[in-house]
């Protein structure tokens, strides 16, 4: 399938972060999930900047009037790769050096974009690595490229740890590494500060602090290990 049929008639609209160094530096795109592009994506870039990379979060429903999860395509996929392009082209990024990190509907693109090459094959760019927050990794194959990261609660009723075991333990005696990191009490947007439990479409969801400063150290490593 073409990209063309996932890209919006207008321009695409991101947030970009770099550092207040001198580079180039190794950099990150930010894929969003059904809640649309807001403040997990900017928190997201920002401490990427203060790590040392240069961050791009793209906002996929914008530019093609989406609402959410309504059964239109986010265009997550190919906005990647739409990204990683644009920032290969700037001179504060190393080229070769840019990863991808998304959160549920954004964990899964993250997740194809390293698991299939037809995008790779129509933009003649590859990203590094993949961190994915909550995918539901129903249906993926795991057979991954490059080394990726997958953080999920085990109450999560939205995305189902389960799955993701299963795709991992698939995955990893055919690809690339896949790390599987299951937070027992953490339930589906584990790591979006709210004082108190709630529920969207019948999912339960309550944020989870220590889930949060673990997965942020996980991130943080996993980024060093495949970028510098």
């Amino acid at each position: 399938m073409a990209p063309q049929a996932f890209e919006s008639k207008q321009p695409l609209l991101g947030y970009l972060t770099r550092p207040n160094t001198k580079g180039p530096f190794p950099a990150v795109v930010l894929l969003h999930g059904c809640a649309g592009f807001g403040p997990r994506e900017t928190h997201w870039a920002d401490q990427l900047r203060s790590w040392g990379y240069v961050s791009l979060a793209i906002d996929s429903f914008t530019p093609r009037n989406v609402a959410g999860c309504n059964g239109a395509t986010s265009g997550d996929e190919v906005d990647a790769f739409s990204a990683l392009q644009y920032l290969t082209t700037q001179p504060f990024v190393i080229p070769d050096r840019v990863a991808v990190l998304g959160s549920s509907l954004g964990g899964i693109a993250a997740v194809d974009d390293v698991e299939s090459n037809l995008w790779e094959q129509m933009y003649h760019a590859r990203f590094r690595g993949a961190v994915a927050f909550y995918p539901t990794c129903t249906g993926d194959s795991g057979n991954v490229r490059v080394p990726t990261l997958v953080l999920i609660g085990e109450k999560d009723d939205w995305a189902w740890a389960q799955a993701c075991r299963n795709m991992v333990d698939d995955a990893n005696k055919k690809g690339a590494p896949i790390k599987l990191v299951v937070y027992p009490d953490a339930t589906h947007d584990f790591d979006v500060p709210a004082t108190v439990p709630y529920q969207i479409l019948g999912h339960h969801m309550a944020y989870d602090p220590e889930a949060t400063r673990d997965a942020e150290k996980q991130v943080r490593v996993f980024l060093h290990d495949i970028l510098e």
